[in-house]
């Protein structure tokens, strides 16, 4: 093993006592050796030739010329002519040293550790450095470089082209290297959100499907499971025929394919049927996933549960139209009912149609003598009557307090009547306590009807009814009044 290198220190390359000729400086190394125990075996002794040392400075420069390296003394140990080197080791050079040869340089070298020293058009660039040369003499080196003013445009001309070509080649790096990395790096976040992302809707409480570009099942989530009571391993690699409802007809199913094909999505609704034979309505959105080039890879199909959402609807849509005391339709619908029965006699004026208002007679009498609750109930017994006596085609509807409408379809005067006595007739004779009887007003449409002036002229046809003793039908309109007879 070696211990650290010693140095013995520099000199004249020297043999048998005398200095070797061409002369040069040589560098003696000595390194101890020791065996693994610590125990000294000898020494290793190397000659370093510290002029091809000075000799490799000259590689790193751009000019043919070498630099001067002169000692602590001034005397030249490197880039002078031979006989000139040294003078302070052989005595008949002792007079060749840079202090002699250029005094005012020397003392602005000795003064400065580096610098420019400009003379007679020539610019010297000078460096101080510590080197270890004992047997020398000397421990300090200056290196000397002179330049005219066309080397140094040279150098200058060199360095500027220099820095382009660096600064090309820093760019074809970065075309080459790092952009495809930029390009690689933004792909490689895409497709870790994209995972993210895909991982996330996998795991969401909608029943998700994933197929392949030809429709067949690569993957469900448990939602999917739940919802259609199916295992994975059931459904993956089967067609989604397996959803096919009879509620839909073929035609359907092609359409919304094609459809897809053309847009690359689809929505819409599907009904089923559950096991029990209740109606089950989904929506599906299909989505199609495509690659860079634009080709579809596969499809995303989600479905959302509208069943109870489409019940509920039907329920308020329901409420909203339906007195909720009689189960008869409200005045909202009756209303709405009247502008498309208005409409439709106007396209097609055969179909005359006739509105009757009914109203229970001395009903605040009722309330007065047996309270709201029997009241509520008399309502509801006299709705009853009103839609067993009443045809299939007609419509009853609760419009105020205890007044009732029947809009009667492609009804003229005479059968209204019949229908209408008939409603009278049921009610006159119905068991039920309290015991009562209607007034009844009707009109038929006209030519120039609307809503509102058929609703008044069976008003004034219901009014004139009560005025004549009640329990009793009128037929009126703006030409005659019909009593009973």
């Amino acid at each position: 093993m070696t211990q650290r290198w010693a140095f013995y220190g520099a000199d004249l390359e020297v043999d048998h006592g005398k200095y070797v000729v061409p002369h040069q400086i040589a560098m003696r190394v000595i390194v101890p050796v020791a065996d693994f125990s610590g125990g000294r075996l000898g020494y290793l002794v190397m000659n370093l030739a510290v002029s091809k040392m000075f000799e490799n400075i000259n590689k790193v420069l751009r000019l043919e010329d070498s630099p001067v390296i002169v000692g602590k003394e001034g005397h030249y140990l490197f880039g002078v002519d031979d006989v000139l080197l040294f003078g302070s080791r052989l005595d008949e050079r002792g007079e060749h040293s840079l202090s002699i040869d250029n005094p005012s340089m020397w003392r602005e070298v000795r003064s400065n550790k580096e610098g420019v020293y400009e003379q007679d058009g020539v610019t010297t660039i000078y460096r101080s450095i510590s080197f270890p040369l004992p047997g020398l003499g000397v421990a300090l080196m200056t290196a000397l470089h002179d330049y005219s003013m066309s080397h140094v445009d040279k150098i200058v001309a060199s360095e500027v082209e220099d820095i382009y070509s660096e600064m090309m080649i820093e760019l074809l790096v970065l075309l080459v290297i790092a952009v495809p990395i930029t390009i690689f790096i933004h792909h490689r976040r895409a497709y870790i959100n994209n995972t993210r992302l895909s991982y996330a809707a996998m795991r969401s409480m909608a029943p998700i499907m994933v197929t392949d570009k030809y429709g067949i099942v690569q993957q469900v989530n448990d939602a999917f499971c739940v919802a259609k009571n199916k295992l994975k391993d059931d459904v993956i690699g089967l067609a989604p025929t397996f959803l096919k409802s009879s509620e839909h007809n073929q035609e359907f199913y092609d359409e919304a394919w094609a459809h897809l094909i053309k847009e690359g999505t689809w929505k819409g609704e599907l009904h089923s049927r559950s096991k029990e034979g209740e109606l089950i309505v989904e929506q599906v959105a299909v989505s199609a996933v495509t690659n860079s080039s634009r080709a579809v890879t596969n499809y995303v199909v989600s479905f959302v549960d509208l069943t109870e959402e489409k019940r509920l609807t039907r329920e308020l849509q329901k409420l909203s139209v339906t007195d909720t005391l009689t189960g008869c339709k409200n005045r909202r619908y009756f209303d709405a009912a009247m502008d498309r029965q208005v409409e439709t006699f106007s396209r097609h004026s055969d179909q005359v149609f006739c509105l009757a208002l009914i109203d229970i007679d001395h009903f605040k009498k009722v309330n007065d003598t047996h309270g709201h609750d029997v009241g509520d109930q008399v309502l509801q017994n006299f709705a009853r009557i009103l839609n067993k006596s009443v045809r299939a085609v007609d419509l009853v509807c609760r419009v105020g307090g205890e007044e009732f409408a029947v809009v009667m379809p492609n009804t003229k005067v005479q059968e209204a009547e019949v229908v209408l006595e008939r409603i009278r007739h049921s009610v006159e004779q119905d068991a039920n306590e309290p015991r009562i009887t209607c007034s009844i007003g009707f009109t038929e449409s006209k030519e120039d009807s609307n809503p509102d002036a058929l609703y008044r002229s069976a008003d004034t046809g219901l009014y004139i009814a009560k005025r004549e003793g009640r329990n009793q039908v009128v037929y009126h309109n703006k030409d005659h009044v019909v009593c009973p007879s």
